[in-house]
């Protein structure tokens, strides 16, 4: 019987060999010559080991996030058209009672209404806050500190073109997840 891999190319044989090594088989290529069916069997092995790793944590997170920038475009509402996503997970505050915060730059354009959406995660522990910033001065926040009061969303108002920062943290420090969507409304 003609073994398989003596018709193989070089290069073939060593991503064999490293797809061996995987498996803890660490048998030279040169040395050992499979056969097609233990050649099968490698590959199916594999291929399963692909399918586990593929379907598991940060795949599952990110389709969770994705129906979530949904539901929150959708939140956005009609007259808003979605630009760009953010996604935030932050962890409780420390002993030293400071909120964690996450922070994102965004260029806008000058004389154009925005929109910024902020959706909490199903489960999530805190609620989102969202405050805009350019270099220095806070233009617009979810929530006023005076009332205790939160929003889901504002719009804002773009007079000068450039940088701006999105500043994302979860109310009493609490752990949360949340996503932050920004939408194009008008140009002024």
């Amino acid at each position: 019987m003609t073994n398989f891999l003596t018709m193989m190319p070089k290069k073939c044989k060593q991503n064999i060999n490293i797809v061996l090594r995987m498996f803890g088989r660490v048998r030279m290529i040169k040395y050992v010559l499979l056969s097609s069916v233990q050649f099968t069997r490698v590959l199916f092995v594999f291929g399963i080991a692909v399918a586990v790793w593929g379907f598991s944590g940060q795949h599952a997170i990110a389709q969770s996030g994705s129906k979530l920038v949904e539901l929150c475009n959708s939140v956005a509402g009609d007259d808003a058209t979605y630009l760009k996503d953010f996604y935030v997970e932050l962890d409780a505050a420390g002993p030293e009672g400071k909120a964690p915060e996450q922070r994102f730059t965004i260029v806008l354009s000058k004389n154009t209404e925005y929109r910024f959406t902020v959706c909490n995660a199903e489960g999530s522990q805190g609620k989102a806050i969202l405050q805009l910033y350019d270099v220095s001065k806070l233009y617009a926040s979810t929530y006023n500190p005076q009332t205790g009061q939160t929003f889901q969303s504002f719009n804002f108002q773009c007079q000068k073109t450039g940088a701006y920062h999105l500043i994302v943290s979860f109310l009493d420090g609490k752990k949360g997840s949340a996503v932050v969507i920004a939408s194009f409304v008008r140009t002024l």
